[in-house]
C-alpha cells in the first residue's frame, strides 16, 4: 500500500495542478478535500485490499497536491508583497495543529499497539519544534 501511496503522491501534484488550471484553485481545493475525506473514510468501512488500495491512492494523490493548491490559492487572494508573510502564518498554523493533534493520536494508538510506545516522546518534540519555528518567525 505504501508503494501505491508514493506513486499517487508523485503523480497527484501534477494532476491537481492540471485540474486547477482548468477549474481554478478554489474549486480544486474543495474537490480535493472531498476526495481525501473519502480516502480517509474507506478503511473505516472495510479493510478489504481494494478499499485500502483506493484509500492509498486517494490520500496519496493529494498529500502534496493540497499544498500546491493552497499556495496557488494564496497567490490568487494575496498581493505578491504579502504572500511571504501569509505563507509563514499558514506554515506556523500547520505546525501548531500538527503538534496538538498528531502526538495524541499516536499516544492513543500506543495503548492499542505496544510497539508504538516510542511515539510518546513525539508530543514534546513537536511542541519544541513549533516553538522554534514561531521564534524564528518573529525574529
Amino acid at each position: 500500500m505504501w508503494l501505491l501511496l508514493g506513486i499517487a503522491a508523485a503523480l497527484g501534484s501534477l494532476l491537481t495542478g492540471y485540474i486547477a488550471d482548468k477549474i481554478g484553485f478554489a474549486k480544486s481545493i474543495r474537490i480535493s478535500l472531498l476526495i481525501k475525506a473519502i480516502g480517509v473514510i474507506l478503511p473505516l468501512m472495510s479493510t478489504s485490499i481494494w478499499n485500502l488500495a483506493a484509500s492509498s491512492v486517494f490520500v496519496g494523490s493529494l498529500a502534496l497536491g493540497i499544498s500546491s493548491l493552497a499556495a496557488g490559492r494564496t497567490g490568487e487572494l494575496v498581493s505578491q508583497s504579502h504572500q511571504k508573510k501569509v505563507w509563514s502564518y499558514m506554515t506556523v498554523t500547520y505546525s501548531v495543529a500538527h503538534a496538538l493533534t498528531v502526538p495524541p493520536i499516536f499516544l492513543h494508538m500506543s495503548k492499542l499497539e505496544p510497539k508504538l510506545k516510542a511515539h510518546k516522546m513525539e508530543f514534546p518534540e513537536c511542541l519544541l519544534f513549533t516553538g522554534v519555528k514561531i521564534k524564528l518567525y518573529w525574529d
